[in-house]
């Protein structure tokens, strides 16, 4: 029983009763209980030390936790074992057990991952809790992405208070569990090198192995194991799979079948040499000779069932199996709970016994599931006063059901938390999303001069036909992308290269292409360039308002007219081009070079350009000059017009018919007022 004070501090009180009265013993006599039609709870008995009469009310809103409060109290016992501290290499890692000394000393990378699970659980149900779950589970993942080893694995643990600490060798199981948390997590580009190096070890570890099983990984020394565990096939079966999901997101479709046949010949292994034939319980060893292994008992099979994961091995699915569970670990404790097995017959597990509950659930078999979450919860292993240190939460790995003995309190391992939390949400299947990835129509990269409007729509579609939604990402200040129209749309207003980031999603799995969208400068010529003007005199174009009247070329009529200065620019170039000696421009601006308008820059020595008195100009050289400098131009009003009704916007500089290109940012109605 316990109660909490104020629904933060909890207190806890064991009353056992004993019939040889020792320093142990609480109470003399069994105590009397009484139960109101509230649920509310009166305990009183005779405290065997003193004599004297003691009783205990608990509120049932006291003595009850809801399923969030249950929930958070284990993922904030996660929390409570993380390491933080930005400049070692340990920030982020979830050490197996609370400890209060730095830096950790027990970091086993399959219980981060068990343990990163189990934050993205809370953060369904706390999306907002601070700490953020979910930042805390990229935080260890990021730790274990950063301590990966070369090889592609991770060892089985990570000591960082001794360096001769630690255990260096390296099962496949560690690689597994991190690659499905990491699946679970969401895509990284980082995330999915690490993923492929993981693959990596794990096709070193089947090739290594028995008929297509994964072996056992690597012992201290680097040698491959002569044993294949079903441990290991299990959690591998489906992280090579997760591997493959991801290699179909990066179209890397030779990568994925890889992943995808080396899973299926670790399923015709588990099928063909783990299973008892004449049972429904399964070996937990192949040696690399074929031979069936126990390894002292049946017991680590329950701890890592295959049915947890739901491999789809033959008998797995049946309900017979749910019952020898039953039958082989609960039956025996007698209360609900699981039991080691074999080699330790006496010991109950609250982590085994969520871990069976998965299995029932999947099964069907609520009755037994249920009756192992209440035996734990209601056991004396839940941390639900503060330990020595102040931190609630987390399971004591197990109790003698003989004598009462247990681990000491600080033995409370992150994994059972996962599987606690997994447990009170109806089990946990872990699922890798078979279908192929959303295709995004190409688009092509963008460029326009600044100013210019940039509006496209995009598209895609699903193989499966699943409904597909549209994201885009790192705009431009001012770009905005409807994802319901699925159109970009962006006044430019800023020179540069910008890459916008467009995706497509079916939910799952994404396909993407990154854009790029240029935006030049608008044409210009640089100070000193003469301008024609209407009364035929002539004025350098950084002294040109709006409102001059100037002369403009129709190229279609081949005569002058006249036309008004409209708007005004002037920005700053990086470079520019000097033709023929005379005429300085940025490589941008059109001329009207033999019929047709042509950027200055695309022109090459011996082409034409038109000049004032309809005559061509043949270009004798060209000079690229590297240097700031501010440039100008203006746009024309449309007061003239050409044979088509058409504004000609031209105007004459230095004696060449160049165009004005209507000006749309930056421009101004008034006389500028330049320095």
């Amino acid at each position: 029983n316990f109660s909490k004070d104020g629904g933060v501090a909890w207190q806890y009180r064991d009353i056992r009763i004993d019939d040889n009265l020792d320093e142990t013993t609480v109470a003399t006599n069994k105590p009397s209980i009484s139960v109101d039609s509230n649920e509310n709870i009166f305990v009183a008995w005779e405290d065997a030390r003193n004599g004297a009469n003691t009783d205990i009310y608990f509120d049932r809103g006291d003595y009850i936790l809801d399923l969030n409060e249950k929930i958070k109290l284990e993922a904030d016992y996660l929390v409570a074992c993380q390491y933080l501290n930005p400049g070692h290499i340990a920030h982020g890692a979830i050490n197996d057990v609370y400890t209060p000394a730095t830096p950790p000393d027990y970091v086993v990378p399959r219980e981060n991952g068990m343990a990163i699970l189990g934050l993205l659980l809370a953060d369904g149900i706390f999306p907002t809790n601070e700490p953020s779950y979910i930042d805390r589970a990229n935080l260890s993942m990021d730790y274990l992405v950063r301590v990966q080893e070369l090889d592609g694995s991770w060892k089985d643990e990570y000591d960082y208070r001794d360096p001769s600490g630690g255990r260096d060798t390296k099962s496949p199981t560690q690689a597994a569990e991190v690659m499905m948390a990491m699946y679970a997590l969401g895509y990284q580009d980082n995330r999915y090198n690490s993923m492929k190096a993981a693959v990596q070890f794990l096709f070193d570890c089947q090739d290594n192995g028995y008929n297509g099983l994964i072996c056992g990984g690597k012992e201290a020394d680097e040698s491959f194991s002569d044993w294949n565990w079903i441990t290991d096939n299990s959690y591998a079966y489906w992280a090579l799979l997760a591997a493959r999901g991801w290699a179909l997101v990066k179209g890397e479709t030779t990568f994925a079948q890889e992943c995808e046949d080396a899973a299926a010949l670790i399923l015709n292994g588990i099928n063909n040499y783990f299973k008892n034939s004449s049972e429904v319980w399964w070996w937990q060893v192949v040696d690399n000779w074929g031979s069936r292994i126990n390894n002292g008992g049946i017991i680590d099979w329950l701890n890592y069932t295959p049915r947890f994961l739901d491999i789809p091995a033959n008998g797995v699915n049946n309900p017979e199996l749910g019952v020898w569970i039953h039958e082989t670990f609960q039956v025996p404790s007698g209360n609900g709970g699981c039991m080691w097995g074999e080699r330790h017959p006496n010991q109950e597990y609250p982590g085994m016994s969520f871990q069976a509950a998965f299995s029932w659930f999947d099964l069907g078999q609520n009755d037994y599931a249920n009756a192992a979450i209440n035996w734990a919860e209601n056991s004396s292993l839940w941390q639900l006063i503060p330990d020595e240190h102040g931190i609630l939460g987390g399971w004591q790995d197990w109790i003698n059901i003989n004598d009462y003995s247990r681990p000491l309190p600080w033995e409370r391992y992150v994994d059972t938390s996962f599987y606690s939390i997994g447990s009170w949400l109806g089990g946990y299947d872990f699922t890798v999303f078979d279908n192929n990835p959303p295709v995004l129509s190409y688009i092509e990269n963008k460029a326009v001069l600044v100013g210019g409007l940039v509006n496209f729509e995009i598209f895609g579609n699903d193989p499966e036909g699943d409904t597909i939604t549209y994201n885009a990402t790192n705009l431009p200040y001012g770009a905005t992308f409807n994802q319901e129209t699925h159109i970009f749309n962006w006044q430019t207003n800023q020179i540069g290269t910008y890459v916008v980031h467009f995706e497509v999603s079916d939910g799952y799995l994404v396909d993407f292409q990154d854009v790029t969208i240029t935006v030049r400068a608008r044409p210009c010529f640089l100070a000193g360039t003469p301008i024609l003007l209407a009364d035929g005199s002539q004025k350098p174009i950084e002294q040109i308002k709006v409102g001059d009247m100037i002369l403009a070329y129709d190229v279609d009529k081949n005569k002058m007219i006249k036309d008004k200065v409209k708007a005004v620019s002037v920005h700053d170039a990086d470079n520019y081009l000097i033709v023929n000696d005379e005429l300085k421009a940025t490589p941008n601006h059109p001329f009207f070079s033999e019929g047709k308008w042509v950027e200055i820059g695309n022109l090459k020595i011996g082409d034409k350009i038109l000049k004032q008195d309809g005559s061509y100009q043949e270009i004798k050289n060209i000079k690229k000059i590297k240097a700031q400098e501010k440039v100008y131009n203006f746009e024309v009003s449309a007061e003239g017009g050409s044979a088509s009704g058409g504004n000609p916007h031209t105007y004459i500089a230095n004696g060449y018919v160049v165009h004005n290109r209507k000006i749309i940012y930056p421009f101004m109605e008034a006389e500028p007022n330049y320095p």
